[in-house]
């Protein structure tokens, strides 16, 4: 992936993020290639992350469509919950990988490792937060 066309992706991906009013940040690869190698790595794909507190998934889906985007493979903990996982993909711009982020004791998780870590712990973080 080119510097010129990471940039052009996330400069789309922050105005759509914007409108949707949701605390975003690059993450994994692409992040860590530019940190480590001073260019973005060789993968095809930005990895987008939202904060679970801020994850309104329907509405996140639908302003990324409106921008051209589609969804082309979503993971969802159980059917009805919210999904931990999302691939987008744009004619124009490299694919895009949505993840949700919890925190707990001061500790970010990536809800993908929710499966590692055990439904359990993100299940009391909900409870907690709609105690709140």
């Amino acid at each position: 992936m080119e510097m010129g066309s990471l940039i052009k992706a996330v400069q789309g991906i922050k105005y759509v993020m914007d409108s949707t009013q949701t605390r975003w940040f690059i993450g994994f690869g692409v992040m860590l290639g530019i940190l480590r190698d001073g260019e973005p790595p060789k993968d095809n794909d930005i990895d987008v992350c939202v904060y679970y507190e801020d994850y309104d998934f329907k509405r996140i889906k639908r302003a990324f469509s409106r921008a051209g985007y589609t969804m082309s493979k979503v993971v969802y903990p159980n059917v009805g919950d919210t999904p931990l996982y999302s691939h987008f993909r744009h004619s124009s711009y490299p694919d895009m990988c949505l993840f949700a982020w919890y925190e707990h004791k001061g500790i970010r998780y990536h809800t993908y490792d929710y499966y590692n870590e055990g439904r359990e712990r993100l299940k009391r973080y909900r409870d907690r937060k709609s105690v709140v």
